[in-house]
Protein backbone atom coordinates (compact mmCIF):
# COMPACT_ATOMS: atom_id res chain seq x y z
CA UNK A 1 0.00 0.00 0.00
CA UNK A 2 2.71 2.54 1.01
CA UNK A 3 4.57 1.64 -2.31
CA UNK A 4 1.62 2.64 -4.26
CA UNK A 5 1.01 5.64 -2.62
CA UNK A 6 4.64 6.51 -3.01
CA UNK A 7 4.20 5.87 -6.90
CA UNK A 8 0.95 8.02 -7.46
CA UNK A 9 2.51 10.49 -5.84
CA UNK A 10 5.77 10.48 -8.08
CA UNK A 11 3.44 9.84 -10.81
CA UNK A 12 1.08 12.95 -9.81
CA UNK A 13 3.97 15.51 -9.12
CA UNK A 14 5.74 14.51 -12.61
CA UNK A 15 2.30 15.61 -13.86
CA UNK A 16 2.28 18.78 -11.66
CA UNK A 17 6.04 19.71 -12.63
CA UNK A 18 5.27 19.21 -16.29
CA UNK A 19 2.46 21.17 -16.41
CA UNK A 20 4.01 24.03 -14.70
CA UNK A 21 7.21 23.46 -16.42
CA UNK A 22 5.23 22.91 -19.79
CA UNK A 23 3.43 26.02 -19.31
CA UNK A 24 6.42 28.45 -18.65
CA UNK A 25 8.06 26.97 -21.79
CA UNK A 26 5.04 28.09 -23.70
CA UNK A 27 4.97 31.66 -22.05
CA UNK A 28 8.57 32.05 -23.26
CA UNK A 29 8.10 30.41 -26.73
CA UNK A 30 5.30 33.15 -26.91
CA UNK A 31 7.23 35.81 -26.16
CA UNK A 32 10.00 35.09 -28.80
CA UNK A 33 7.44 35.15 -31.01
CA UNK A 34 8.63 38.73 -30.64
CA UNK A 35 11.53 37.53 -31.96
CA UNK A 36 9.68 36.68 -35.57
CA UNK A 37 12.63 36.08 -38.05
CA UNK A 38 11.32 38.74 -40.55
CA UNK A 39 13.45 38.26 -43.94
CA UNK A 40 15.17 42.18 -44.90
CA UNK A 41 16.90 43.13 -48.03
CA UNK A 42 19.62 45.44 -48.70
CA UNK A 43 21.35 47.47 -51.17
CA UNK A 44 20.36 48.50 -55.04
CA UNK A 45 17.08 46.97 -56.77
CA UNK A 46 19.49 46.43 -59.64
CA UNK A 47 23.25 45.05 -59.50
CA UNK A 48 25.51 42.74 -61.36
CA UNK A 49 25.71 40.45 -58.32
CA UNK A 50 23.43 39.90 -55.18
CA UNK A 51 24.23 38.03 -52.11
CA UNK A 52 22.07 36.15 -50.74
CA UNK A 53 22.60 35.45 -46.59
CA UNK A 54 20.71 32.30 -44.85
CA UNK A 55 21.28 32.21 -40.96
CA UNK A 56 21.61 29.67 -38.53
CA UNK A 57 19.67 27.23 -35.72
CA UNK A 58 17.83 29.18 -33.39
CA UNK A 59 19.27 32.66 -35.35
CA UNK A 60 17.37 35.48 -36.98
CA UNK A 61 18.51 37.25 -40.30
CA UNK A 62 19.91 39.80 -38.00
CA UNK A 63 23.13 37.74 -37.41
CA UNK A 64 24.18 38.90 -40.96
CA UNK A 65 23.20 42.72 -40.67
CA UNK A 66 26.66 44.06 -40.52
CA UNK A 67 27.31 41.95 -43.46
CA UNK A 68 24.63 43.11 -45.16
CA UNK A 69 24.92 46.78 -44.63
CA UNK A 70 28.35 46.28 -45.69
CA UNK A 71 27.54 44.48 -48.68
CA UNK A 72 24.91 47.04 -49.38
CA UNK A 73 27.75 49.85 -49.24
CA UNK A 74 30.00 47.73 -52.20
CA UNK A 75 26.90 47.77 -54.40
CA UNK A 76 25.90 43.91 -53.99
CA UNK A 77 22.11 43.73 -53.82
CA UNK A 78 21.38 41.79 -51.05
CA UNK A 79 18.85 39.25 -49.40
CA UNK A 80 18.89 37.70 -46.00
CA UNK A 81 15.76 35.10 -46.10
CA UNK A 82 14.51 33.80 -42.53
CA UNK A 83 14.56 29.87 -41.50
CA UNK A 84 11.27 29.73 -39.11
CA UNK A 85 12.03 28.27 -36.13
CA UNK A 86 8.46 26.85 -35.96
CA UNK A 87 9.47 25.53 -39.35
CA UNK A 88 10.42 22.02 -41.14
CA UNK A 89 13.52 21.15 -43.50
CA UNK A 90 10.88 22.18 -46.57
CA UNK A 91 9.84 25.42 -45.28
CA UNK A 92 13.51 26.41 -44.66
CA UNK A 93 14.55 25.37 -48.27
CA UNK A 94 11.88 26.93 -49.69
CA UNK A 95 12.87 30.01 -48.54
CA UNK A 96 16.49 29.55 -49.93
CA UNK A 97 15.07 28.81 -53.45
CA UNK A 98 12.44 31.76 -52.92
CA UNK A 99 15.33 33.97 -52.11
CA UNK A 100 17.94 32.76 -54.53
CA UNK A 101 15.08 33.12 -57.37
CA UNK A 102 14.32 37.07 -56.27
CA UNK A 103 18.12 37.49 -56.31
CA UNK A 104 17.72 36.61 -59.46
CA UNK A 105 15.45 39.13 -60.72
CA UNK A 106 17.92 41.76 -59.04
CA UNK A 107 21.10 41.02 -60.26
CA UNK A 108 22.54 38.88 -63.23
CA UNK A 109 24.57 36.44 -60.74
CA UNK A 110 23.44 35.34 -57.14
CA UNK A 111 25.56 33.88 -54.47
CA UNK A 112 24.59 32.47 -51.19
CA UNK A 113 26.89 32.84 -48.24
CA UNK A 114 25.79 30.75 -45.73
CA UNK A 115 26.37 29.77 -41.86
CA UNK A 116 25.56 26.73 -39.49
CA UNK A 117 22.88 24.82 -40.39
CA UNK A 118 22.23 27.15 -43.00
CA UNK A 119 24.71 25.75 -45.22
CA UNK A 120 23.51 22.39 -45.42
CA UNK A 121 20.27 23.89 -45.87
CA UNK A 122 21.20 25.64 -48.99
CA UNK A 123 23.24 22.68 -50.37
CA UNK A 124 19.39 20.53 -49.93
CA UNK A 125 17.57 23.31 -51.71
CA UNK A 126 19.60 22.85 -54.72
CA UNK A 127 19.18 26.89 -55.72
CA UNK A 128 21.35 26.81 -58.32
CA UNK A 129 23.51 29.91 -57.35
CA UNK A 130 26.46 30.74 -59.03
CA UNK A 131 28.44 30.54 -55.80
CA UNK A 132 28.92 29.68 -52.34
CA UNK A 133 30.61 30.72 -49.37
CA UNK A 134 29.55 28.33 -46.23
CA UNK A 135 30.61 29.56 -42.86
CA UNK A 136 31.15 26.73 -40.35
CA UNK A 137 28.81 24.55 -42.20
CA UNK A 138 26.82 22.08 -39.76
CA UNK A 139 27.61 18.83 -41.41
CA UNK A 140 28.14 16.20 -38.11
CA UNK A 141 26.19 17.75 -35.43
CA UNK A 142 28.05 18.14 -32.12
CA UNK A 143 26.90 20.26 -29.90
CA UNK A 144 29.07 21.42 -27.07
CA UNK A 145 30.88 18.34 -27.89
CA UNK A 146 27.76 16.03 -27.07
CA UNK A 147 26.24 14.14 -29.61
CA UNK A 148 23.93 15.60 -30.74
CA UNK A 149 20.79 12.94 -31.72
CA UNK A 150 21.80 12.25 -27.59
CA UNK A 151 20.44 15.91 -27.19
CA UNK A 152 17.61 14.90 -28.83
CA UNK A 153 16.17 12.13 -26.98
CA UNK A 154 16.75 13.71 -23.46
CA UNK A 155 15.05 16.86 -24.45
CA UNK A 156 12.09 14.40 -25.79
CA UNK A 157 11.90 12.71 -22.41
CA UNK A 158 12.31 15.73 -20.64
CA UNK A 159 10.50 18.09 -22.79
CA UNK A 160 6.81 16.25 -23.70
CA UNK A 161 5.43 19.49 -24.19
CA UNK A 162 7.29 20.09 -27.38
CA UNK A 163 9.51 22.80 -26.53
CA UNK A 164 12.88 22.88 -25.81
CA UNK A 165 15.56 25.53 -24.10
CA UNK A 166 18.22 26.41 -26.08
CA UNK A 167 21.16 25.84 -23.72
CA UNK A 168 23.87 25.70 -26.21
CA UNK A 169 27.10 27.98 -25.51
CA UNK A 170 27.16 28.57 -29.09
CA UNK A 171 23.71 30.32 -29.26
CA UNK A 172 24.28 32.94 -26.55
CA UNK A 173 23.68 36.14 -27.59
CA UNK A 174 26.74 37.44 -29.36
CA UNK A 175 28.58 40.26 -28.26
CA UNK A 176 31.35 40.04 -30.60
CA UNK A 177 32.63 42.83 -32.76
CA UNK A 178 31.51 46.41 -32.97
CA UNK A 179 27.47 45.66 -33.59
CA UNK A 180 24.92 46.02 -31.07
CA UNK A 181 24.43 42.36 -29.98
CA UNK A 182 20.93 40.90 -31.19
CA UNK A 183 18.91 38.51 -29.21
CA UNK A 184 18.61 34.66 -29.93
CA UNK A 185 15.18 32.54 -29.77
CA UNK A 186 15.54 30.72 -26.22
CA UNK A 187 12.57 28.33 -26.59
CA UNK A 188 12.60 25.72 -30.07
CA UNK A 189 10.09 23.06 -30.77
CA UNK A 190 11.30 19.85 -30.41
CA UNK A 191 10.08 19.17 -34.25
CA UNK A 192 12.16 21.84 -35.27
CA UNK A 193 15.32 20.41 -33.59
CA UNK A 194 14.80 17.40 -34.85
CA UNK A 195 14.38 18.92 -38.47
CA UNK A 196 17.76 20.78 -38.01
CA UNK A 197 19.79 17.17 -36.96
CA UNK A 198 17.60 15.47 -40.67
CA UNK A 199 19.53 18.51 -42.62
CA UNK A 200 22.91 16.94 -42.51
CA UNK A 201 21.79 13.94 -44.23
CA UNK A 202 19.49 16.05 -47.12
CA UNK A 203 22.52 18.11 -47.78
CA UNK A 204 24.56 14.86 -48.43
CA UNK A 205 22.44 12.85 -50.33
CA UNK A 206 21.86 15.76 -52.86
CA UNK A 207 24.56 16.23 -55.59
CA UNK A 208 27.81 18.02 -55.08
CA UNK A 209 27.28 21.62 -56.04
CA UNK A 210 29.25 22.49 -59.43
CA UNK A 211 29.55 25.96 -58.96
CA UNK A 212 32.70 27.47 -56.69
CA UNK A 213 32.27 26.86 -53.32
CA UNK A 214 34.51 28.23 -50.25
CA UNK A 215 34.38 26.81 -46.61
CA UNK A 216 35.16 29.21 -43.59
CA UNK A 217 36.07 27.96 -40.36
CA UNK A 218 37.07 28.23 -36.94
CA UNK A 219 40.05 26.35 -35.39
CA UNK A 220 37.81 26.27 -32.07
CA UNK A 221 34.61 25.36 -33.35
CA UNK A 222 32.54 23.76 -30.39
CA UNK A 223 29.35 22.83 -32.44
CA UNK A 224 30.64 21.09 -36.08
CA UNK A 225 33.35 19.43 -36.79
CA UNK A 226 35.52 20.57 -39.44
CA UNK A 227 36.54 17.05 -40.75
CA UNK A 228 33.00 16.33 -41.93
CA UNK A 229 33.43 19.87 -43.85
CA UNK A 230 36.46 17.99 -45.94
CA UNK A 231 34.38 15.09 -46.19
CA UNK A 232 31.42 16.25 -47.52
CA UNK A 233 32.95 18.56 -49.68
CA UNK A 234 36.09 17.43 -51.17
CA UNK A 235 35.90 19.84 -53.97
CA UNK A 236 35.83 23.10 -51.82
CA UNK A 237 38.49 25.98 -50.51
CA UNK A 238 39.23 25.80 -47.29
CA UNK A 239 39.58 29.18 -45.42
CA UNK A 240 40.83 29.49 -41.74
CA UNK A 241 39.18 32.34 -39.89
CA UNK A 242 41.83 34.98 -39.10
CA UNK A 243 40.73 34.63 -35.11
CA UNK A 244 40.92 30.97 -33.80
CA UNK A 245 38.98 32.03 -30.24
CA UNK A 246 35.69 33.33 -32.88
CA UNK A 247 34.34 29.79 -32.34
CA UNK A 248 31.36 29.27 -34.24
CA UNK A 249 29.31 32.04 -34.33
CA UNK A 250 31.62 33.28 -37.43
CA UNK A 251 28.74 35.77 -39.01
CA UNK A 252 29.73 38.03 -35.20
CA UNK A 253 33.39 37.08 -34.27
CA UNK A 254 35.42 40.38 -33.53
CA UNK A 255 37.32 40.17 -36.49
CA UNK A 256 33.65 39.38 -38.77
CA UNK A 257 35.22 42.05 -40.96
CA UNK A 258 38.15 40.08 -42.24
CA UNK A 259 36.08 37.15 -42.13
CA UNK A 260 33.72 39.13 -44.54
CA UNK A 261 37.07 40.50 -46.75
CA UNK A 262 38.08 36.63 -47.33
CA UNK A 263 34.53 35.27 -48.90
CA UNK A 264 34.65 38.88 -51.36
CA UNK A 265 38.31 37.80 -52.46
CA UNK A 266 37.02 34.34 -53.02
CA UNK A 267 34.16 36.07 -55.19
CA UNK A 268 36.54 38.32 -56.70
CA UNK A 269 38.66 35.43 -57.79
CA UNK A 270 35.81 33.96 -59.75
CA UNK A 271 34.56 37.13 -61.44
CA UNK A 272 32.06 38.01 -58.93
CA UNK A 273 33.13 40.78 -56.90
Amino acid sequence: MIVLVVLLSSVLFWGLFQLCWGTFLFVLHSLDLGLRAERFAAGPDKSRVAIVLVHGFADTPKAWQRQADCLAERGFAVLVPALKMNGTAGTWEAAVRDAVAEARERADRVWVWAHSMGCPVTLAAQAGADGLVLWAPFFEPWLGRAPAKALLLAYCLLFPWGYTPTWFPALRTPRGGDGVPYRVRRIIPVRTFRAMLSEPARALAAPQPECPVAVLVSSRDTVVRNAASRRALPKADFMRASDPMSGHALTNAADWRINLGRALTFMRYHGAA
